[in-house]
């Protein structure tokens, strides 16, 4: 009970952090310094944006994702009747046995995982989203569309949904927690381009500690660096970013993103008709 209270309470604390920040915009790094020439100061810049992006992505994974993927698991366990419990999980867990060490490893790997890449890919696509909260519901969304058939949560071979459920429950709660994701990453990463200042030499290492450390802990090292190293690249680079600004270029990059969609559709309706049936 103690650690479903908790879980609860980290979920808790993370929408009403995302709610008092729905208001705030993405400050770019030019309204704190002009911009100057120079590899150091697009260092500068570029280590900035790298830090927003990977701690909105750790303090979204470990306060919403891991503790509300506890919840959720939960709330299928108890629905899944009597049948359900006892019985193991794809990963190895028993249903309805709920341990300290399970579910901080469940926020630490899956939650800051999942935390790092969405929030790098909402960086990443934030120059041909729409602006503020509706650019996270979109991303929120899209990863779902994209990725959820194929990776998770939405597999359908996942044994899981064979043990749990019903499947059409499965199918909003993690539709919900996708959309809150999007929303969180938005607002987090607005309320941290207002803290955190182009650093100076003295924090770089620092900085870089915060960079190296959710990549070590979850392994994930490659993937992360290269998107959110492109982030930084398209975020902070101002003649990259005046080019996406341009309209005909951000036309084609959201008719890309669009057609990225229209093949991943089919891969998302077979799972959500197989999952809905269960």
């Amino acid at each position: 009970m103690a650690v479903m209270l908790a879980c609860g309470a980290s979920v808790i604390i993370a929408l009403v952090c995302a709610w008092r920040w729905r208001g705030l915009s993405r400050l770019p790094a030019t309204t704190l310094e002009p911009e100057a020439a120079g590899a150091r100061y697009a260092a500068r810049v570029a280590l900035r944006e790298i830090v927003i992006v990977i701690a909105a992505g750790m303090a979204s994974g470990l306060l919403f994702v891991g503790p509300a993927s506890r919840l959720a698991m939960r709330l299928l366990a108890v629905t899944g009747g009597d049948a359900a419990q006892n019985r193991i999980t794809e990963a190895g867990e028993v249903v309805g046995r709920i341990t300290v060490g399970g579910t901080i490893g469940l926020v630490v790997f899956v939650g800051l995982g999942a935390g790092l890449i969405s929030s790098a890919v909402h960086g990443l696509l934030r120059g041909v989203l729409p602006a503020g909260l509706l650019g996270g519901v979109v991303t929120g969304v899209l990863l779902l569309i994209v990725l959820g058939s194929t990776v998770d949560p939405i597999r359908p071979d996942n044994v899981d949904f064979r043990v749990v459920g019903p499947g059409w429950l499965a199918l909003l709660v993690f539709l919900a927690m996708a959309v809150a994701q999007g929303v969180l990453l938005a607002t987090y990463q607005a309320r941290l381009s207002h803290l955190v200042p182009l650093l100076s030499r003295r924090w770089m290492a620092a900085a870089w500690l915060l960079v190296l450390l959710p990549i070590l802990v979850t392994g994930i090292g490659a993937a992360v660096l290269l998107v959110v190293g492109a982030s930084a690249l398209i975020g902070t680079r101002t003649s990259l970013v005046h080019l996406l600004d341009g309209a005909p270029v951000r036309r084609t990059a959201q008719v890309g993103l669009g057609l990225v969609v229209m093949v991943s559709l089919p891969g998302l309706v077979r799972a959500v008709v197989e999952i809905g049936s269960m």
